[in-house]
């Protein structure tokens, strides 16, 4: 079991809860494998012993796993809401994303859809009322919003030059 979670470990990096899921799988594989029935019980508990070890050895941590995810996913453009709701689904605690950073995805979202301070174009009302739409579906809050779409140009390419650097 240890040996499969250095495996994974070895390739992906994981949360607690994803690599206790990722061994659970495998124990639903062996134990279909072998028609047992009787070991499942016993196998989850050794899997959570063995995951247990790891966090303990520092091999499998949450919060530096969740520091690197935020960074990666606002660079992408995502939401603070995309990013607290992905983070969950990984079974990470909440992280605290500042403004700034939100306004930076913002302005991500923005350049990758050629939208706001980046459309090569002027826009007229309908327009700029789709655009703000497209920011509020990505889960943008409205101030974030219209301060990105109001931005000037060689000011929002230098904020998102600085988030790509990280």
């Amino acid at each position: 079991m240890r040996e499969a979670a250095l495996q994974h470990l070895a390739r992906y990096a994981t949360t607690r809860a994803s690599l206790l899921r990722i061994l659970h799988q495998k124990i639903v594989r062996y134990m279909e494998k072998f028609n047992l029935k009787d070991e499942s019980a016993n196998l989850r508990q050794i899997a959570r012993e063995v995951v247990d070890a790891l966090v303990v050895e520092g091999l499998v941590n949450d919060a530096a796993y969740g520091e690197m995810r935020v960074r990666r996913l606002l660079r992408a453009g995502r939401s603070r809401r995309a990013v607290a709701a992905d983070l969950a689904a990984r079974g990470v605690p909440g992280v605290a994303i500042s403004d700034e950073s939100e306004l930076a995805a913002a302005l991500a979202t923005a350049k990758r859809r050629r939208i706001g301070p980046f459309r090569p174009a002027p826009v007229d009302a309908e327009g700029a009322r789709r655009e703000m739409a497209l920011l509020a579906r990505a889960g943008f809050a409205r101030d974030v919003v219209c301060t990105a779409l109001r931005m000037d140009a060689a000011k929002a390419e230098g904020i998102v030059m600085q988030l790509k650097r990280g």
